[in-house]
């Protein structure tokens, strides 16, 4: 994704030219995942913190010389949460989550240091990156700028981490005001677009759903289905994990799906759900949602984005969930960055969940394996009865102390560059056949066979979760298991559905 910047009104751009001066934007070198959106109080309160405790008092006032009205936070590769910190036309450097010292630091980029290199211990000499460039001691500072570069301490040396371009930021005091007329009419038909947009897909199809998931994008969403004049009811789906604040913004929904207490009930079974191992999707999200939309709507609107991930970087704007049969999936912003629709709540003053003001980037269950250790801890701060249920499951089903602190829970096949922490779970060891109960067995394999690994995984390990039964009117759940009826043609959809098979 591109992102462009006005030289004179010294604000970010959702299109090329400025509409307050008429300025080209200059274009600001960002991560491809970046994504950037507006730093609210909290995260510059903890900007603040890093970098006077790092670089001393009035060390921030340094960095952003020209105010810190437009800042905005951007995504950045790393193994937790990294932001680019972008201000006056450049990125002044990354503020990160060690999870080393497990504590946040700040390393800035070239700009950023020609701000503050009176702050900064140097090295007097000219290097290549990846060059050690001197010795380290324990209580030496983490970073130290050279005459080309700067030179991060890794282990006991200093070597070169990257290597000076001439970059410099804009020298233009902020003004809050430009960057919502300089975006105005951008903001407007990105707005029009997406409103008529649903409006045609009402036509086409009739009463439409919001799926409403408390996050910003579906807010806006919802406004835009308001403004377009179409027939919607609005959808909220409750996994019984979302924190307190996500549930309140529940009060907008028509219908609120609920999966109740099945986390509490199958994590048990299931173990801690995973990046690699997303039964809770399953369970929590897709079957509760199509039991309450099953029969009532054609079509359901979405928030995603596609620069969300790059997962989503390749998703279409309509398609077909194979999880909700019969209805489509349409995402009218799919095209929009963060940005874009962060200046549409600002200046259309919609109402988005405060979970974003108190330092979440993205809204979702509290204990998702797709967090980052860094929003556990925020979990742990603000809900601490929350987190402390969770940490008690994860100790009493063995995991260390270590595993917990770094949360090597969130992956089945844990990433290398993470198993320095430690291991991850064991796998499930399949039951030999001859340990099965017989009748439990045949009962399963008239989806396949009595040899198929999948009717064994599941004759061992069946939950009751009620996914296959779900989508299948041949299965029935019987004294807390999946109980095959004499209606089954052997079609294997259940062998296919069933969460315990998605990593084995």
């Amino acid at each position: 994704m591109k992102l462009r910047w006005c030289r004179n009104c010294n604000v970010p751009l959702i299109s090329d030219r400025c509409e307050s001066c008429g300025e080209l934007g200059l274009e600001v070198p960002i991560s491809r995942t970046s994504d950037p959106r507006p730093a609210w109080e909290s995260d510059l309160k903890l900007l603040r913190e890093v970098l006077e405790k790092e670089y001393g008092a009035g060390c921030y006032a340094d960095l952003l010389r020209n105010g810190d009205s437009v800042v905005l936070f951007g995504r950045a590769p790393y193994m937790d949460t990294s932001y680019e910190v972008i201000s006056d036309g450049a990125v002044l450097g990354h503020l990160f989550f060690d999870l080393f010292s497990f504590s946040w630091k700040f390393k800035p980029s070239e700009a950023g240091a020609v701000r503050i290199e009176h702050r900064m211990e140097k090295i007097n000499r000219v290097a290549d990156k990846g060059e050690v460039v001197g010795e380290a001691k324990e209580g030496d500072p983490d970073f130290k700028l050279t005459l080309n570069g700067i030179a991060c301490k890794i282990g006991n040396k200093y070597v070169i981490t990257r290597v000076f371009k001439g970059r410099k930021a804009i020298d233009v005091k902020q003004d809050r005001k430009l960057l919502f007329e300089a975006n105005e009419r951008e903001i407007g038909l990105k707005g029009s677009r997406a409103s008529l947009f649903i409006y045609r897909m009402w036509r086409k199809h009739g009463k439409l759903v919001v799926s409403f998931s408390g996050g910003k994008d579906s807010a806006v969403i919802l406004d835009l289905a308001e403004k377009s004049g179409c027939d919607y009811i609005v959808y909220f789906n409750d996994t019984g994990i979302e924190m307190p604040e996500t549930v309140e913004q529940s009060k907008k929904a028509d219908i609120v799906g609920s999966a109740g207490d099945s986390f509490w009930r199958y994590v048990p079974k299931f173990g801690p759900p995973a990046r690699d191992y997303r039964w809770c999707c399953k369970v929590l999200k897709l079957v509760p949602t199509y039991k309450a939309l099953k029969g009532v709507t054609k079509m359901t609107l979405v928030g995603q984005r596609r620069f969300e991930s790059l997962d989503r970087m390749r998703s279409k704007k309509v398609w077909m969930n194979d999880w909700l049969p019969g209805i489509l999936t349409a995402a009218p912003i799919n095209e929009w960055t963060a940005l874009d629709a962060w200046l549409y709540v600002m200046s259309r003053k919609v109402e988005v969940n405060k979970l974003y003001f108190m330092g979440f980037e993205r809204i979702g269950c509290y204990l998702c394996p797709s967090a980052r250790i860094s929003d556990f801890l925020k979990v742990k701060e603000i809900h601490p009865e929350l987190w402390k249920r969770w940490e008690d499951f994860l100790f009493s089903t063995g995991w260390s102390e270590n595993q917990v602190k770094y949360g090597l829970w969130r992956w089945i096949d844990v990433p290398k560059r993470f198993r320095i922490f430690g291991e991850g779970r064991k796998r499930i060891e399949l039951s030999e056949a001859s340990k099965i109960p017989r009748e439990r067995l045949m009962n399963l394999a008239k989806t396949s066979s009595p040899e198929d690994p999948a009717v064994m995984i599941r004759a061992s390990f069946c939950a009751g979760c009620g996914v296959c039964s779900t989508y299948c009117d041949a299965i029935e759940i019987r004294n807390g298991l999946a109980f095959i009826t004499d209606r089954c043609n052997s079609c294997g959809l259940c062998n296919r559905l069933c969460p315990l098979l998605l990593h084995h």
